[in-house]
């Protein structure tokens, strides 16, 4: 092999112990031992094992789960071993070389043979070929016939395809040999690109669009070390704590909010790595109001349409808006200018019809209607976002780094948990809603919207989204969506409950009236919402929990009862009381996305970045929870933080 100098495909690939190491440990984290006490070379991977692994580190598509795993198994015999897993994985990270007349490129090639080698033939057939070359040509949105056209000319030049007496086209097929020789006479290009995984398993950060903020080993264990320093969370179950983290690598990654959509694969975005550095001090967001606002006019009559065609509408209108979030750009969602404006109010809503809005929200409250105040078995993997206050682009920034919720992305095994506060000081809330209420109607059991502080007439009345609907939809039309979504706000939950280890706190907080959860689930919808200054001192026990759950502490009237935050030993009662490890709030930014604090049982989280434009901004994450293996009830919470570079302007 005149191209190398190197021994072996380990060598030349540059996995040495320390990656070799680290993908023992992520294999030994799922793999079926055969003997406790015996040699650990017959320990396998099934199936299952190998896609449970794959979706922890989130390293592939779920599309490509089997397809992976039938290429490393070399053996086929349906299990993977350490040597099998080692040298697929080695050969499918992103950063191994692909020298083509030596050892990378030998092997390489049998994997990607194996890759698209559906059937398990040992040969290649037309279709088979067409995919490996429309991925060589990076044809992403081409049809099917643009796709054969141009395999069809490829199979031509390799002369592969010929025709026969009659004049009818043969593919001859391609063996393991073909490919390698095509590959190393250069006659297929692009195949560098195949078989790759999306991040790597060989080192705990691999990323390239991440940075590591330093960590020691075991602070991003719940219940012990600085409060404001963790980064991730292990949430054990009722036996006790795992003080020992998945690695000290893996606590958090961080990526560039998405300020210009269209120029981001011109200036470089998605390659630069971010600035790594010390960890500024924790601040928090403080509320964008400073006095009580006063209340809304009453509520208009609303009616969801129960017709049978609503529904049907309504479905069609979700799937076309989930598919516009398989666009690198988004088509159809994004308003013409929505990443330059400085005003959201004076774009125009193209992203569905007034008459599409309501058929949509009149599905959503057929659901929401169906569902407990505080819904349980919600079940691992679960991504939780935080407020997200009419700020579509950070949602999109999510969406982008961490799979979108479609077919193609995590939305078939993946649970989204939203905590509320999705409208208001943003300029795209409609955008917004209209993505999660199409989230809801097309996987109503995948998808949780809580109610936050904003999903409350007397906010939203006057924080932005009266005005932007008014603005964007007309006066007329304006108020009627306007009405409608309050509606649907009065139908969603106050919390969720997940893996049975977590509470998800819709409003934002727990006070210090709430002593069980059974005080949530005695309320029902539509459940509207008293100002507090309607309210008399000597309102029923409930609405005095309405009023402290939807109203900041420090506005509450004096004449209500004043009250202080719960403090830390209330929320370590609650937490007892209901055998949870954390309870999750969205009422608090902070100026890193997130914070664990008292000993790991509260944590605070925002998905919006740079909030109303404070001086001193802040960044923003979602909550990636998975379960672990040992113990079976432990769940881990790892951050994933969208930063901004360039600061968001907002205008009241």
């Amino acid at each position: 092999l005149p191209s190398s100098n190197a021994r072996d495909f380990f060598e030349e690939a540059q996995i040495r112990e320390a990656e070799t190491a680290e993908v023992r440990r992520k294999f030994d984290k799922f793999c079926t031992r055969v003997s406790v006490d015996g040699p650990d070379d017959k320990d396998y991977l099934t199936f299952d094992c190998f896609c449970r692994l794959l979706q922890y580190y989130e390293c592939a598509s779920p599309q490509y789960f089997e397809a992976f795993f039938h290429a490393i198994d070399r053996t086929r015999d349906h299990t993977l071993t350490f040597k099998e897993f080692l040298l697929g994985v080695c050969a499918a990270d992103p950063a191994t070389t692909h020298i083509l007349n030596s050892y990378t490129g030998v092997e390489r090639a049998q994997f990607i043979f194996d890759f698209y080698d559906v059937d398990r033939s040992d040969m290649l057939e037309f279709d088979e070929f067409a995919r490996l070359n429309a991925d060589c040509l990076q044809m992403r949105g081409e049809g099917a016939a643009e796709v054969r056209q141009q395999a069809e000319e490829k199979a031509r030049e390799l002369g592969i395809l010929t025709e026969d007496e009659q004049g009818a086209s043969v593919f001859a097929g391609i063996t393991r040999d073909d490919l390698l020789r095509f590959i190393q006479q250069e006659k297929m290009r692009g195949t560098s690109r195949l078989f790759r995984l999306q991040k790597s398993i060989l080192r705990a950060r691999g990323s390239q669009h991440s940075r590591r903020h330093g960590s020691t080993p075991g602070a991003g264990t719940v219940g012990g070390g600085d409060p404001h320093g963790d980064r991730s969370a292990t949430i054990a179950g009722a036996g006790g704590r795992d003080r020992e983290p998945v690695s000290d690598g893996e606590d958090c990654e961080w990526h560039a909010v998405l300020l210009d959509l269209e120029a981001q694969e011109e200036d470089g975005l998605d390659e630069e790595p971010l600035e790594s550095g010390p960890a500024p001090p924790m601040r928090f967001t403080a509320p964008p109001y400073a006095t009580m606002l006063p209340p809304a006019p009453p509520p208009a009559r609303v009616e969801a349409d129960t017709s049978p065609d609503v529904g049907v509408e309504a479905r069609e209108v979700a799937a076309r808006v989930l598919r516009s979030l398989r666009s690198p750009v988004f088509d159809g969602l994004l308003p013409a200018g929505a990443c330059n404006t400085v005003e959201g109010g004076t774009l125009p809503f193209t992203a569905a019809t007034p008459k599409q809005l309501r058929s949509l929200c009149s599905a959503a409250v057929r659901v929401l209607e169906a569902e407990d105040m505080v819904i349980t078995r919600v079940q691992a993997p679960v991504k939780v976002f935080g407020p997200l206050h009419g700020q579509l682009i950070d949602m999109l920034s999510h969406f982008k780094w961490h799979q979108p919720p479609v077919e193609e992305g995590d939305i078939l095994y993946t649970s989204y948990v939203f905590l509320g506060d999705y409208c208001d000081r943003g300029p795209l809330s409609l955008e917004v809603l209209l993505v999660v209420l199409s989230m809801k109607v097309l996987h109503p059991h995948r998808v949780v919207l809580l109610r936050g502080r904003h999903e409350n007439r007397h906010l939203n009345y006057h924080l932005g989204l009266r005005q932007e609907c008014e603005r964007r939809l007309g006066n007329i039309e304006g108020t009627r969506i306007y009405e409608l979504l309050n509606f649907v706000f009065e139908h969603m939950s106050l919390a969720a409950v997940i893996g049975d280890r977590l509470l998800a706190m819709g409003p934002g907080s727990v006070p210090p009236s709430l002593r069980a959860l059974d005080q949530l689930r005695r309320y029902r919808k539509p459940l509207q919402l008293q100002h507090v200054l309607q309210q008399q001192p000597a309102s029923q026990p409930s609405d005095r929990l309405l009023a402290e759950l939807f109203t900041p502490s420090a506005l509450m009237p004096r004449e209500l009862g004043a009250f202080n935050d719960a403090s830390p030993e209330h929320i370590r009662g609650f937490c007892n009381q209901h055998r949870l490890g954390a309870v999750i709030l969205g009422r608090r930014l902070p100026s890193r996305g997130f914070v664990f604090q008292e000993d790991g049982r509260i944590i605070s989280m925002g998905s919006c970045v740079n909030y109303c434009d404070r001086p001193e901004g802040n960044d923003a994450s979602i909550l990636c929870i998975t379960k672990e293996e040992q113990p079976s009830t432990a769940l881990r919470v790892r951050p994933r933080v969208v930063t901004g570079r360039t600061a968001k302007l907002h205008r009241q």
